[in-house]
């Protein structure tokens, strides 16, 4: 192998014909083998660089869905205030709760939670 990697072109011209033809398979062999590192590597920073981009997009799902979880969370903390108001003072709860918290509101958000809960994982979609 280092025959030929320290063989010019022009010298193994004077070789015999079994010389050459060890000199061109041990280069060959040498190309595979430099190939095969160089397409690893590669496949080894794509996979990497994949990875990188679904963990970022996961975390920016989460940081999305933040302020919608928040909001809901203060409308429960608003409806369970008035419930327990309405229980203190023997009021209809669902009156109270229509004065304090729009039950049409409250509704659509647990609706928007549960949908983005339940929603299955766009990671599974073919990565650009």
């Amino acid at each position: 192998m280092r025959e030929g990697n320290a063989t010019p072109a022009w010298l193994a011209n004077d070789f015999n014909a079994s010389r050459r033809h060890a000199l061109i398979v041990a280069q060959v062999i040498k190309l595979v083998q430099k190939l095969t590192d160089d397409a690893l590597t590669m496949f080894i920073k794509l996979m990497g660089r994949l990875f990188s981009q679904a963990n970022n997009r996961k975390k920016q799902r989460h940081m999305d869905c933040r302020p919608d979880t928040a909001k809901a969370l203060r409308m429960f903390l608003d409806t369970i205030t008035a419930l327990q108001s309405a229980n203190d003072y023997g009021r209809n709860a669902l009156e109270v709760v229509d004065q304090e918290v729009d039950r049409r509101s409250l509704a659509l958000s647990l609706g928007r939670q549960r949908g983005s809960l339940s929603r299955p994982d766009s990671a599974t979609k073919a990565v650009r």
